[in-house]
């Protein structure tokens, strides 16, 4: 990733690889057919990759380097309670069934994702797809 971007586009490449995860696994999730799932698996690694790689990233970047510390601290809380998560979809798929519970966790994401980037400025001003 860093090959590749400066940062004036990490909180591009954090967006677009949530969104990009988020648009693949409710594809996975309404795919009945072998090799575009395999496809859209392979999309959603490479989408989880950029995530991660930005998250922890963009967060050590914005912070004042006396607080970088508590500031991974957080960052690891959140990435800790992934497990609620998990829970939340388990209990989707015993409810309504494995993939329409990718579904629903899909457009839970979407949605919030598009109430982050629309809340957030830093969000809306890397959505303008401008040369670095």
């Amino acid at each position: 990733m860093a090959r590749w971007f400066r940062p004036p586009a990490y909180t591009r490449v954090y967006l677009f690889s949530s969104f990009g995860f988020l648009a693949g696994v409710l594809g996975f999730g309404l795919s009945g057919w072998f090799p575009l799932s395999l496809g859209l698996n392979f999309v959603c690694g490479i989408t989880l990759a950029g995530f991660a790689v930005m998250q922890s990233t963009i967060m050590i970047l914005a912070a004042r380097p006396e607080v970088r510390s508590r500031v991974m601290g957080v960052l690891t809380v959140c990435i800790g309670a992934g497990p609620l998560g998990m829970l939340h979809l388990g209990w989707l798929a015993d409810w309504l069934g494995a993939a329409a519970a990718l579904q629903v966790m899909a457009v839970e994401g979407l949605v919030a994702l598009a109430l982050v980037a629309l809340i957030w400025p830093e969000m809306r001003r890397a959505t303008a797809l401008t040369t670095d």
